[in-house]
């Protein structure tokens, strides 16, 4: 909580009219300070670390510290953007702690038949619920698959794939190995799948342009 007090105070200090800037444009990149964009996002950061250790995203914490209702609805609703992997994760956080090895049983399932290929009887092997979320499990699935399709654009090295799938899960160093480890053995396969789907989008484009002409 003191690295959020400490960045509203800098802004307090350096940029009063930085809620104002806010509430009328919240896309920090078009700010005409970029210094001022870049203190934002570090409070992005910074609140995100402080509800992670809460285990809560709630409004409540934005208030809390600060001023204007409308600021922290903002600020909450960015929060919640960038917390969507963790939140994802949750229920296998809660697994962990239980039963690590069918953590990572079920970490080379996914990977295996559902990011590298797809079997569509994976749904059907497991029960996992958030809460009275029914469809936790398939969020941890699509989460697994857009995590994966970001490292292989941007054509992360391996162990910059491990420290941000920890960082983004909240998962153990044990599991972002694992997965780390998955990834670096299959990144070919993985990059000519995500070339394959894009061109099999190029066609559907090109198909619906043809038909519209």
């Amino acid at each position: 909580m003191q690295n959020v007090k400490n960045i509203l105070m800098d802004l307090d200090s350096n940029y009063p009219e930085w809620e104002q800037n806010l509430q009328e444009n919240s896309d920090f990149s078009a700010y005409e300070d970029a210094e001022l964009g870049h203190r934002m996002l570090d409070l992005v950061f910074s609140f995100k670390d402080l509800c992670k250790k809460r285990e809560s995203c709630s409004l409540d914490i934005f208030t809390e510290l600060v001023r204007e209702r409308k600021t922290a609805e903002i600020l909450q609703g960015k929060v919640e953007r960038v917390l969507i992997y963790y939140k994802a994760f949750r229920p296998i956080r809660e697994m962990f702690s239980k039963d690590p090895e069918a953590v990572m049983e079920l970490f080379k399932d996914i990977f295996l038949n559902y990011v590298l290929r797809f079997d569509p009887n994976i749904t059907r092997r497991y029960q996992i619920k958030d809460g009275e979320n029914e469809n936790a499990f398939e969020g941890i699935l699509h989460a697994f698959d857009n995590l994966t399709d970001y490292y292989v654009k941007r054509l992360y090295v391996q162990e910059a794939v491990e420290r941000d799938f920890c960082e983004e899960t909240g998962l153990s160093k044990e599991c972002g190995e694992l997965y780390a480890n998955l990834y670096e053995e299959h990144f070919q396969e993985l990059k000519w799948n995500l070339i394959l789907y894009g061109l099999g989008e190029c066609q559907a484009q090109l198909r619906q342009i043809e038909d519209f002409m």
